[in-house]
């Protein structure tokens, strides 16, 4: 009987320890997807800063310099929204920890 209640409890002590083993990969796991998440936003990012960035240039060029402070605006604008994707990346982040 005591041998039965040592063995119980041994084989509980392997699942416990089993359980955290896997709760701990699930967490790696889940905090890997978000930073692999937030790495490709970031890429995408800068190619919309890319491409507003020659856009706002071409339309400066062709309206001798009229659309400047629309392009200025449009500029505070982007950043203003990526800047707020940033913070948005960084708390996903915080939360998968």
């Amino acid at each position: 009987m005591r041998e039965q209640k040592q063995l119980l409890e041994e084989q509980k002590a392997k699942m416990e320890a089993d359980q955290a083993l896997l709760n701990e990969y699930t967490r790696e796991r889940q905090i890997r997807a978000v930073r692999h998440q937030n790495r490709d936003s970031k890429g995408l990012r800068w190619l919309g800063r890319g491409v507003a960035g020659v856009l706002g240039g071409a339309a400066i060029v062709f309206t001798g310099g009229l659309a400047a402070p629309l392009v200025a605006v449009g500029a505070v604008a982007i950043e203003a929204k990526l800047q707020e994707d940033r913070e948005k990346d960084k708390q996903r982040l915080r939360d998968a920890m």
